[in-house]
């Protein structure tokens, strides 16, 4: 007799639990060694001077590729803040004279639909097509950065759009918490400059003139980056990516970096409190810098896990006071940042925020038995080969590599570290989330909340603010108080 997938399940979970006598087992696990084994990651230098980034994924007749070059939102010169990402989205609209319809049909015939955007390091253009159509797709991204059609009424729109998702983060409690965060952590004034969206004021002073000139001597052969993933082997990924590249200019001069300093220690905040006088809840964001293209960066990550698993059981479950944890990542101009956030009543802020701090600082000296140090393992192993399956998820790897230009070993030495993790290892990565012993958070609130807040937090070195000023706008109708 056939049955149905649900009837299986059904007569599963009625069947009873059973153990060896005198265990009790709490989660899933296997009882053998788990063995990862990781695509191959090549890297090489073009004839063109351009890097090539390849791993094959022969699964599904797919290759996911991108084109990029040297020119992120850490390029963008101090005032001009949000250029890098405008001139990206410029990058659809035509190439070689031709508008934003025409290119759009080139792809479409290709069947590729392309994305455009910027990193902290890397200006990219990307799709994903059918390995018959890879070649062709190549050429035509690499051709679409080398020469796109820039136009006035582009700009403006560009700068538009951009106005509008200013505005829209105002209004975001979320994006507030995590920009008084990074205000906190990094002391940027105004948070959003060091983010790819710039600052209000710095898009009043923008030009297409200014990206043109900016961007220009940076479309160099020898200053791009090709990456290649899914049905391709690497003779094949080195022949295209040659090809694609050929016709590029070479002569890519360095040109020294803006130096975007960061406040000392002692002059940032140690804590953000942004008021939003209508806010029904409050906004509780907490993290930091990571370094996830580093060996240890997977430790990290499982650090950041385990610290919502405890946070989540203290708060949610134990406590019932918020619903729920948040996480994200954004990319700064001073690395990678996360931002973990929980969502309370007004009157649950004092306590939440006690609970939060004590928590962070008491997980660095927590003992971790065998057992939660193993399961730690398998969960990094398994997020590591998560991470590395379908071209896809690949080609946003192996971009993390080029934004950082590390060597295709890299997860090799992740998998390595995960491997022979042990509770000495995850203590120190937790010591160095909080380095000098403090946990920095940004609240958003009504006054109320705040009152709560204040009522807690240390009073040294908190810092008031209103929107406006997290993201650049000259109107603010308030300026930052240091209590």
């Amino acid at each position: 007799m056939i049955r149905s997938r649900r009837e299986w399940l059904g007569g599963l979970l009625s069947l009873p639990l059973v153990g060896c006598a005198g265990t009790s087992i709490f989660r899933p696990y296997s009882p053998k060694p788990i063995r990862i084994v990781l695509p191959e990651i090549g890297k090489a230098t073009l004839p063109s001077g351009a890097t090539l980034y390849h791993a094959a994924d022969m699964s599904v007749p797919l290759v996911a590729i991108a084109v990029a070059i040297r020119a992120g939102h850490g390029h963008d010169e101090i005032g001009r803040e949000g250029l890098a990402q405008i001139m990206s989205s410029l990058l659809r609209e035509g190439m070689a004279g031709t508008n934003r319809v025409a290119l759009e049909q080139r792809y479409g015939r290709l069947g590729a639909s392309v994305d455009a955007f910027v990193t902290a390091s890397l200006m990219v253009l990307r799709c994903t097509v059918h390995r018959d159509q890879a070649a062709e797709a190549l050429r035509l991204l690499a051709d679409n950065l080398r020469d796109p059609t820039f136009a006035d009424a582009s700009f403006e729109r560009g700068l538009d759009l951009h106005r509008i998702a200013l505005g829209s983060m105002r209004a975001d409690p979320e994006s507030l918490a995590g920009l008084g965060l990074i205000r906190a952590e990094l002391g940027c004034e105004p948070p959003s400059s060091t983010l790819a969206i710039g600052t209000a004021s710095a898009l009043d002073s923008q030009s297409l003139a200014q990206g043109r000139a900016w961007l220009a001597p940076l479309v160099r052969s020898d200053n791009a980056i090709v990456v290649l993933t899914g049905a391709l082997d690497h003779d094949e990924a080195r022949r295209w990516a040659d090809d694609a590249t050929q016709t590029w200019t070479r002569g890519y001069e360095p040109a020294p970096s803006p130096t975007h300093a960061l406040p000392s220690r002692a002059q940032r905040a140690n804590n953000v409190l942004v008021t939003v006088p209508k806010l029904a809840q409050a906004v509780i964001a907490f993290g930091g810098r990571r370094q996830p293209s580093t060996p240890r960066g997977v430790i990290e990550a499982l650090a950041d896990g385990m610290t919502r698993s405890v946070l989540h059981h203290e708060l949610r479950t134990l406590r019932r006071v918020t619903y729920g944890l948040g996480s994200l990542s954004r990319m700064t101009k001073h690395g990678s940042f996360t931002q973990m956030t929980a969502v309370v009543e007004a009157a649950e802020v004092s306590r939440v925020t006690q609970r939060i701090r004590t928590v962070l600082l008491r997980l660095p000296s927590m003992q971790i038995n065998e057992d939660d140090l193993d399961y730690a393992r398998r969960n990094g192993m398994v997020a590591l080969m998560a991470d590395l399956s379908g071209a896809e998820i690949l080609l946003r790897r192996l971009l993390d590599l080029a934004e950082d230009d590390r060597g295709p070993d890299l997860h090799q030495r992740q998998l390595d570290e995960v491997e022979q993790l042990d509770p000495a290892t995850f203590s120190s990565v937790f010591q160095s989330l909080h380095p000098d012993g403090e946990v920095r958070l940004s609240i958003v609130g009504r006054s109320a909340a705040l009152d709560y807040a204040r009522a807690v937090l240390p009073k040294p070195g908190i810092v008031e603010l209103v929107p406006d000023q997290l993201l650049g706008f000259e109107r603010a109708d308030a300026g930052p108080d240091r209590i």
